[in-house]
């Protein structure tokens, strides 16, 4: 019983400590995200190629309703600017396979005047399936705390347009 808690703890503890790394482009850029390993962090950047202007909002059902709030929203978000980063610990963050990864509790940040908190970061694979064939998305997915008040943005991507490694170092790099 010992052996088996101590091998899932390791099993643990190495999954949430190695190298990290993920890069998801859309074929005509619009917001990229690319999450690399830098020393003891993971570090998070999202870029909107056409300018603030063009950040995701939301994944779902919108109403009329909804509208006021999307634009308070909306103004929040664009004061981060075109290029911005979170950082995560990364005994904070947990890899399952190369599309599923998380993160919680990030680095407290100041950008353009605003503080904010990137609380979490996660990944998840949707499957779609239908009579003429089936294809799947990587969702990317963060949730930011201003001011004690949390609002959350995500982009789905292709499955193609999300790599891990190499490719996604190269990216990051030039960032």
């Amino acid at each position: 019983m010992k052996l088996t808690f101590a091998a899932l703890l390791l099993l643990f503890v190495s999954a949430s400590t190695q190298a990290m790394s993920l890069a998801c482009v859309t074929e005509w850029p619009t917001t990229s995200v690319y999450a690399s390993t830098v020393g003891d962090e993971l570090v998070v950047k999202v870029f909107h190629h056409n300018g603030e202007g063009y950040l995701p909002l939301y994944t779902g059902i919108i109403t009329p309703n909804d509208l006021p709030k999307m634009q308070l929203k909306a103004d929040l978000l664009m004061k981060l600017g075109r290029l911005y980063e979170f950082r995560y610990d990364l005994k904070n963050c947990t890899r399952v396979n190369e599309d599923i990864m998380s993160c919680i509790h990030g680095k407290e940040t100041e950008l353009n005047g605003i503080k904010y908190q990137p609380f979490s970061m996660y990944t998840k694979r949707i499957s779609h399936e239908y009579d003429r064939g089936s294809y799947e998305q990587i969702e990317v997915a963060f949730l930011l705390v201003f001011n004690g008040e949390s609002q959350h943005f995500s982009m789905q991507y292709m499955k193609d347009e999300c790599f891990q490694e190499k490719r996604a170092e190269k990216i990051f790099s030039a960032l």
